[in-house]
């Protein structure tokens, strides 16, 4: 079935790299793109372990034109890799964070100090999470064409390893950042604590 539906090769399927927990997350957000893809709002999507800032609709409508010009945009991302990203000015970046798992507590403080007038949106390249995103109907049908069916294809994640398999849509993704117009939120306005993911499941 899974291979039927277009989420994994069959090399994939039958290899020891398969995590059904990974399988039921991309098929997740791929129905939602699917969906988004066929018509002309946006989707905001949200992950059950996620805190947002109490502003983030605001933020949408206030910048919904950019956010519908591009093709995704992280509201926040997983604080446990790296970002590579390129600022409005044209300058590379490549983070670590501290705190790689924020408590409840560091994270409601850390968006009570985030207006969002502040924000800027900076251009990925590689990034991991799915916890907060908004996506446009094009992005959506891009994203849905680019990053499934799962594989064995390997992509370079700086400071982390040269050859990662696409088995996971986070993973899949950063394989196709730089073909796509794909943003994040800088400061975020989003944040996991990256303990409580269902995508590790056998």
């Amino acid at each position: 079935a899974i291979i039927n539906q277009g989420l994994a090769t069959s090399e994939l399927v039958l290899s020891q790299l398969l995590k059904k927990g990974a399988i039921g997350c991309s098929a997740s957000h791929k129905a939602i793109w699917d969906i988004a893809s066929e018509g002309n709002v946006g989707y905001f999507i949200l992950e059950d372990d996620c805190y947002t800032h109490p502003k983030a609709a605001k933020f949408i409508n206030d910048n919904l034109s950019k956010l519908m010009n591009s093709d995704i945009c992280f509201f926040g991302i997983n604080t446990d890799s790296i970002l590579l990203s390129t600022s409005p000015q044209g300058l590379v970046s490549l983070s670590l964070f501290d705190p790689k798992y924020p408590s409840q507590a560091w994270i409601k403080n850390a968006l009570s100090q985030t207006t969002i007038e502040g924000v800027m949106l900076h251009r990925v390249f590689k990034a991991f999470g799915y916890c907060a995103y908004f996506i446009s109907p094009s992005g959506a049908k891009r994203l849905s064409q680019k990053i499934v069916p799962l594989s064995t294809r390997t992509t370079q994640i700086p400071l982390i390893t040269d050859r990662m398999p696409a088995i996971g849509l986070d993973r899949a993704a950063n394989g196709v950042y730089s073909e796509i117009q794909a943003n994040v939120c800088q400061p975020f306005l989003a944040y996991t604590s990256n303990k409580d993911s269902s995508t590790q499941g056998k």
